[in-house]
């Protein structure tokens, strides 16, 4: 099953409009995909370092339609992290702009753009991967580990569908990048609005600069996301003073907004007529799990809302069985087509067929409400979200204690606290985290304490941790 078949069914409809202002059509779209897909006849794996320019966009079109699988990175991923994945999951080709190659393996050349070059480097596995394989995409994008999500050709088009289907999106509609590809909630933006025959505006741009508004303007934008920090920044941005007649739809995704700023917003979004839809997902289900609808929001506020179409969620407490009283807090649980078929730690793994057949544990524990959605209250495992991005606490931990650094990580979504023992040691802390995990200073709290609790098995006791 191959992805974006039937691009020219859109000819000469506007797909991308560049940063520069040009515009680009269906047609030149799929020209351009299929031109840079041919440098890459069979069946392999490429790492593909993911900027918002039309040339990557092309390229990962071009890699679906030619039935490759591709692994979606960060152009500026840590490099031992880099050095881990090419070691473990040995891809024939990397795709990435040509700023990036002097960080590269040494290869050949096979294709050059005005930004991006394809390279051909000398891994010469034979490879055997899964016919449903699609695409591969990072579990946390932190910490060096090479666990990656494997998602199918079936999970990225279901789960597009019904994105389409409940924000309503139609040829006429222009979303305006604010994510990057490498980031499931941003791909999803890409892939919906492409298989809707809608126009994608592609900027490196960001919400703190004066030419993404100006693009957003110029080119009519009717929608753009973005996780819960890209909200405290248009509050800062007085987005209630902005004039955008063009906008119709605001999504927030990627962490809970909290309940000031979702008021807030609604406020706002409301007065400019403008609908602001909530949404709750993972990258296990390709991106989107549940939605607030514009005209329910008080309905289902504090909550996940409902299933995306074709979706199901239910409760399970820790015996497996399924929870049905209202305010019993147990898992919760999500099936759908667009859940992935599992994990991959290694190439052999590329091969694994559909491991979760459907159903997704999210890991999050939460309660059944009485208007039938579900109220999400913590989490099984010890993950927070920053800026979007997904943190696994234990892994920080071994990261800081690999650089001997003694710690115990806590926080909430958009807040990590770090306590340690070595007094000065903060700024080399902070240095690690950001050049290791991404983790900005600005969201973390440094604390230092005489000793790391702890209990007679020797695990943290995080709960005396304040």
């Amino acid at each position: 099953m191959a992805l974006f078949e039937n691009l020219s069914a859109h000819a000469s409809s506007i797909a991308v409009v560049n940063e520069s202002g040009s515009l680009i059509t269906y047609d030149e779209l799929a020209s351009t995909a299929d031109l840079i897909a041919e440098f890459t006849p069979e069946r392999n794996l490429i790492f593909s370092f993911c900027q918002n320019k039309f040339e990557c966009l092309a390229g990962y079109v071009g890699f679906l339609r030619g039935d490759c699988v591709q692994l979606l990175l960060q152009p500026d991923v840590d490099n031992l992290l880099l050095l881990n994945l090419i070691q473990t999951y040995k891809p024939k080709y990397l795709f990435a702009p040509i700023s990036y190659f002097s960080k590269l393996p040494k290869g050949k050349i096979l294709w050059t753009g005005a930004d991006y070059q394809l390279l051909q480097i000398n891994n010469l596995v034979d490879y055997a991967m899964h016919q449903d394989l699609a695409l591969l995409m990072t579990t946390s994008g932190t910490t060096g580990s090479t666990k990656l999500v494997r998602l199918t050709y079936e999970n990225i088009q279901s789960n597009a569908l019904a994105i389409i289907n409940y924000l309503q999106i139609k040829s006429t509609d222009r979303a305006i990048t604010t994510m990057p590809m490498s980031y499931v909630y941003g791909l999803s933006i890409l892939n919906t609005h492409l298989l809707a025959g809608a126009s994608l505006v592609i900027t490196e741009s960001t919400l703190v600069e004066k030419n993404f508004w100006n693009l957003l303007q110029s080119t009519r934008t009717t929608t753009f996301g973005g996780v819960p920090y890209l909200y405290t920044v248009l509050e800062k941005l007085r987005f209630e003073q902005m004039v955008l007649p063009s906008l119709r739809v605001l999504t927030q995704a990627g962490g809970k907004l909290n309940l000031k700023l979702r008021k807030k917003f609604f406020a706002i979004c409301q007065e400019k007529e403008i609908q602001l839809i909530l949404m709750y997902g993972q990258t296990e289900a390709t991106g989107r799990i549940s939605y607030i609808p514009w005209d329910k929001r008080e309905i289902y506020r504090g909550t996940v809302g409902i299933a995306i179409p074709g979706g199901r969620l239910t409760l399970e407490d820790k015996n497996g069985k399924e929870v049905t009283s209202v305010h019993q807090a147990g898992e919760l649980i999500y099936r759908g087509s667009n859940v992935s078929m599992g994990y991959a730690e290694n190439r052999g793994d590329l091969i694994k067929g559909d491991c979760n057949r459907g159903i997704l544990r999210t890991g999050d524990v939460a309660k059944l409400a009485f208007n039938g959605s579900f109220s999400i209250i913590g989490r099984k495992s010890r993950i927070i979200k920053i800026h979007g991005a997904r943190v696994n606490l234990d892994e920080l931990e071994e990261l800081l204690l690999s650089q001997k650094i003694e710690c115990a990580c806590i926080g909430v979504d958009d807040v990590l606290q770090v306590f340690f023992k070595k007094p000065s040691v903060e700024k080399r802390v902070a240095k690690i985290l950001f050049d290791r995990a991404r983790i900005r200073p600005a969201s973390c709290q440094f604390r230092q304490v005489e000793e790391i609790p702890r209990g007679q098995s020797g695990k943290i006791l995080y709960s005396k941790l304040h």
